[in-house]
């Protein structure tokens, strides 16, 4: 059957449509030719307005999808669901329910926020909103965000991407993988070129060019403090200002007084033990202060170290610490001298001392 039908002051308007004739609509009260209409319309047309209804004599939405009525009961300009008002509105069958089209908004939405699908057919609220002209916010009130930005994806254990949440009290910017979404790292760049990047294995942060990146620029935009637990590696100088410490964190340290001065100190910064030299036992020796006086002693304290010289040039007084020997066959190396108030001795070999008796003159 095709029916082409010009409406004045009626309840139905459809424009050239060829339709079939399943159970439907009925619809009464036309004349053609002088003839009363009585029939149903189809239920499956996608182009046309069928109407007006209130939301009371609405036919059912199920089998009706992509059907579009008009109510004119709504108590809003949204409203398929609540009659007895006086706005009109345009509905459409999801197949389930009949929900609004009106050109001045959809029901339940949040004034500003970006509407997603809820389903194949349905909308709803999304935590997106547009703040302002420029500015697309992600909030939900109290509730912690996460926004992810995938690489990879084939199902929800399987991916590769970069999240960004806020978990108790932080903001969170992670390289995250799952399944077959392999171990990526996380890299950082600008102008289109990569310059740092975070190992995804063992978390170092590298510069991705050897020996071409600084952190910080003297004088100017300079780190504070470098804290490292372990060992620090310089390809070349390492450089400390005048009057500047490298220091242990409670045994001392060396500052860098001027230009060709270095003062050793001890953990009270006033005061220095001793320098040891190549170890910590008495196989080794050291340099240590005694007051005014350079000491030079075995390396763990325990006693004074002898100096073997070619060749002595003192341009002051020399100074020994009187000492006699036990015996005339008691443990010497050859060349040791000792004195003490009535004799001097000489190691002339190994265990064995002379001595000579010391006079006034």
């Amino acid at each position: 059957m095709k029916i082409c039908i010009m409406l004045l002051a009626t309840t139905l308007a459809v424009v050239a449509q060829t339709v079939t004739q399943p159970s439907g609509v009925g619809i009464t009260g036309l004349t053609s030719n002088g003839s009363t209409i009585t029939s149903t319309l189809p239920v499956s047309m996608t182009a046309a307005v069928l109407g007006p209804y209130t939301v009371g004599t609405l036919p059912a939405a199920s089998g009706r999808t992509n059907q579009i009525v008009m109510v004119t009961d709504g108590v809003s300009g949204q409203d398929c669901t609540t009659g007895g008002g006086s706005t009109s509105t345009l509905c459409r069958s999801n197949g389930t329910v009949w929900a609004s089209l009106d050109s001045t908004g959809i029901t339940g939405l949040t004034t500003g926020a970006i509407p997603y699908a809820t389903s194949a057919t349905a909308i709803g609220n999304s935590p997106l909103f547009r703040e302002d002209a420029n500015t697309v916010a992600q909030r939900n009130g109290v509730t912690a965000q996460a926004l992810y930005v995938y690489g990879t994806y084939t199902d929800a254990s399987n991916y590769a991407r970069l999240g960004i949440t806020y978990v108790a009290g932080f903001t969170r910017i992670y390289a995250q993988t799952a399944g077959t979404g392999g171990n990526n790292g996380l890299e950082f760049g600008t102008n289109g070129t990569a310059r740092w990047n975070i190992v995804s294995n063992t978390g170092h942060l590298l510069a991705t060019t050897d020996n071409t990146y600084d952190i910080g620029a003297a004088g100017a935009t300079r780190p504070r403090s470098l804290i490292v637990a372990g060992t620090g590696t310089f390809g070349s100088d390492l450089v400390i200002g005048n009057g500047r410490y490298i220091t242990g964190t409670t045994v001392g340290g060396i500052q860098f007084v001027s230009s060709g001065v270095i003062r050793l100190l001890d953990s009270t910064f006033a005061d220095f033990n001793r320098l040891q030299l190549g170890g910590t036992t008495s196989l080794f020796v050291a340099l240590s202060r005694v007051g005014t006086t350079l000491a030079i002693r075995l390396a763990d304290n325990s006693a004074d170290a002898p100096i073997t010289a070619l060749n002595a040039t003192l341009s002051g007084k020399l100074y020994v610490a009187q000492q006699t020997p036990a015996s005339a066959t008691a443990t010497c190396t050859i060349n040791q001298f000792a004195y003490d108030t009535g004799f001097v001795y000489v190691c002339t070999a190994t265990d064995t001392w002379k001595r000579a008796t010391i006079a006034t003159w």
